[in-house]
């Protein structure tokens, strides 16, 4: 007869095999904060700047994050984000895309003065006429009033429809070749950054002529 003793299994803490790390959240991210946290969170940061320009010039995003990454793995990613050129040339090419791009706006002040950026010298001038053609769209969101005469004059400028569309191409091709970028929803009669632009481009070509004869 063959007597069996049951007895009990102990296996040692050092014997079991330690969770895969989670970059993203789990019993795994446990040992990110204590081995190796710091590299995963600055190679996280970068990829998320690299992803943030990358978005704002309308670019596909970077492959995501490598799941279960060890940390010699993480370490030699965060040593290839700090040295990466990559990041720096895309970052500067953000730099010049924002330096370049005139904001939409529906504020006329403010319109006023960014058309200043692709023509200079237009300011004073953009406020002498507005401010007797329109003053009330001044302060107006969208500053879209029209003449109560029935006119069809409307806006900051107080443009007629057939006016504004007739100079607003050649506006829009001159903002371009001077190096800006402009939304395509600017290019439109009741905009105000559109009547801005496409009457300073007027008056700094000479093409105003008297249609805000003062």
């Amino acid at each position: 007869m063959i007597t069996v003793t049951a007895t009990s299994l102990v296996i040692a803490p050092s014997m079991m095999a330690a969770p895969k790390p989670d970059p993203l959240g789990g019993v795994g991210a446990a040992l990110y904060d204590s081995h190796c946290g710091a590299a995963y969170k600055a190679v996280r940061f970068y990829r998320g700047k690299y992803d943030q320009f990358r978005k704002q010039l309308g670019y596909t995003l970077a492959p995501k994050l490598e799941q279960a990454m060890e940390c010699p793995r993480l370490r030699e990613r965060l040593r290839y984000w700090r040295t990466a050129s990559k990041i720096n040339r895309i970052a500067a090419r953000y730099e010049r895309e924002q330096q370049r791009t005139i904001e939409n706006t529906d504020n006329w002040v403010r319109a006023m003065r960014s058309a200043q950026r692709p023509f200079p010298g237009t300011h004073s001038w953009l406020r002498a006429i507005s401010g007797r053609e329109c003053r009330s769209c001044w302060t107006t969101p969208g500053g879209f009033i029209c003449n109560y005469q029935g006119s069809g004059a409307c806006g900051p400028m107080q443009f007629m429809a057939g006016t504004f569309y007739g100079y607003a191409d050649d506006a829009r091709a001159a903002v371009k070749r001077r190096g800006f970028l402009v939304a395509e929803a600017v290019w439109n009669w009741r905009n105000p950054l559109g009547q801005a632009l496409t009457a300073a481009y007027m008056r700094f070509t000479g093409r105003d002529g008297c249609h805000w004869c003062l």
